[in-house]
């Protein structure tokens, strides 16, 4: 990964690696569960935050071209992930490989996945699914809810029978 860069005039002389690493700020906030400040990729990110990197032809994310600058290639089937849950950090030793199901599992466990009002197509938030429990304990019917909630009557069937929102309790 030593090659000559050619190209935009102040990066003609860099190597790929030290393009890289010119697009990074080492002085990154410290996430709280981290004794470290993270790296944070200064150049073009994409849609949900993470790091863009052009090298030759290919745009690569940042993360990923960080781990392999360090540490080599990535194994097939395995996915970079951040310890520090900083989208854009490149700092190595926040990097760790994982599975889909292992970076499933960090999202679970962090309390990063989407669910209830935080999810992109909710209609209710979970003040509403509590207000909804509590007029069916006291016996309102599945139809006037949904009227009132703006949803559907099996939406408030799932959320009575608690096969969806079981994360909101009843208070």
């Amino acid at each position: 990964m030593a090659a000559k860069v050619h190209g935009r005039a102040g990066a003609r002389n860099m190597t790929t690696e030290e393009r890289f690493w010119s697009k990074v700020d080492r002085n990154g906030q410290t996430q709280a569960h981290m004794t470290t400040p993270c790296w944070v990729w200064t150049a073009g990110t994409n849609k949900k935050g993470y790091g863009k990197f052009r090298r030759d032809i290919a745009t690569l994310y940042a993360h990923r071209f960080a781990w392999r600058l360090v540490n080599g290639q990535i194994p097939k089937a395995m996915n970079v992930l951040h310890r520090c849950d900083c989208r854009p950090c490149v700092r190595p030793d926040h990097l760790f490989l994982g599975t889909n199901q292992d970076n499933v599992n960090d999202r679970d466990a962090k309390g990063r996945n989407a669910r209830g009002a935080r999810h992109g197509i909710a209609k209710l938030t979970e003040k509403d699914v509590s207000e909804i429990r509590r007029r069916h304990a006291s016996g309102a019917t599945w139809a006037n809810m949904a009227r009132d909630f703006g949803v559907t009557r099996p939406a408030v069937r799932l959320i009575v029978k608690r096969v969806t929102w079981r994360h909101v309790d009843c208070h």
